[in-house]
């Protein structure tokens, strides 16, 4: 690639492109999805243990850009978002956005994996940011696992 870019031309190249669709892939979504070989843990997993057992990902409502999906128990309908601590400002922005349109609270969802941990003064800056914006925000972990063989 150095014959054809800068570094930092590189740097952006490999940001904007194929590590964009590896975090996607690893989330079963989009179209590098079926090459990936590991994948996190479904987001139905994390939404059952956060809001309950009557709480299910409406079909056909993840999205990306943040991570995104709506979230129904049969009565009333969510807004979920989610991403890693890293991700925090993205989550943010999609939550308040969609907060001044729908009359549910937004959940934003920062996970770790088998791997990461989140610094206390990093969490608490983020639950006082969520707190002020009158947004729901949970901490999950969440496994890579193999991904199925075809």
């Amino acid at each position: 690639m150095a014959d054809y870019y800068t570094a930092e031309g590189m740097r952006v190249w490999l940001k904007d492109g194929p590590l964009k669709e590896y975090a996607r892939a690893l989330e079963n979504f989009g179209s590098y999805a079926e090459y990936a070989t590991k994948r996190l843990s479904p987001a139905d997993e994390f939404i059952t243990e956060i809001l309950g057992d009557a709480w299910e990902i409406k079909p056909n409502s993840i999205r990306e850009k943040p991570m995104h999906c709506l979230v129904t128990d049969g009565k009333h309908e969510r807004y979920v978002c989610w991403g890693r601590a890293r991700t925090f400002r993205d989550l943010l922005w999609a939550a308040v956005n969609k907060a001044v349109t729908t009359p549910s609270k937004p959940l934003m969802v920062v996970y770790v994996t088998d791997d990461t941990t989140i610094q206390e003064r990093q969490k608490r800056q983020h639950e006082l940011i969520a707190k002020h914006c009158s947004l729901d925000l949970a901490y999950v972990r969440r496994r890579l696992e193999a991904a199925p063989q075809e």
